[in-house]
């Protein structure tokens, strides 16, 4: 077999894969790259996370401040479903900290000390709840917190 031969055998051999993959992909209905697979483009289910808003209106994740004063936290641990979700607004496995109520509790203060802020509880309803796509905030509680060093405010 001459070197041209085998060029032309590799030639062919890449083309047939091309056309046995595009015919599949049509008759399966996903043709990567331009599928937008439903796992990765649509919501499925309404999810949400806590933040704490500041009084100029900047949400920020709450592992962004520390010295937490609270005394509204027992009364907002009996909130069950934060904006009719059932999740609980606590439990944030995206939070580094995974439980915001464990880090409230375990970078508290006894005083007011920092600036007021709001814990929030942002929804994102999903398309299958026929709601806006937008996040709904949902108050949970008003705080004060100190801003933790390096920090900044956007």
């Amino acid at each position: 077999m001459t070197l041209l031969r085998f060029h032309r055998l590799q030639w062919l051999f890449g083309a047939l894969v091309i056309v046995v993959y595009t015919a599949v992909s049509f008759r399966v209905g996903a043709v990567f790259p331009f599928y937008d697979f439903p796992m990765f483009s649509r919501m499925t289910e309404s999810r949400g996370r806590a933040f704490a808003r500041t009084p100029d209106g900047a949400v920020e994740t709450v592992d962004t401040f520390d010295a937490w004063y609270c005394p509204d936290l027992e009364r907002a641990l009996l909130m069950d479903s934060p904006c009719g979700l059932p999740q609980t607004w606590y439990f944030d496995e995206l939070l580094g900290v995974g439980n915001v109520l464990v880090y409230l509790r375990s970078n508290s203060s006894d005083h007011a000390v920092g600036e007021p802020v709001e814990v929030i509880f942002r929804a994102w309803l999903s398309q299958d709840d026929e709601v806006d796509s937008a996040p709904v905030d949902c108050p949970i509680m008003q705080c004060n917190a100190r801003r933790r060093p390096g920090k900044s405010a956007p």
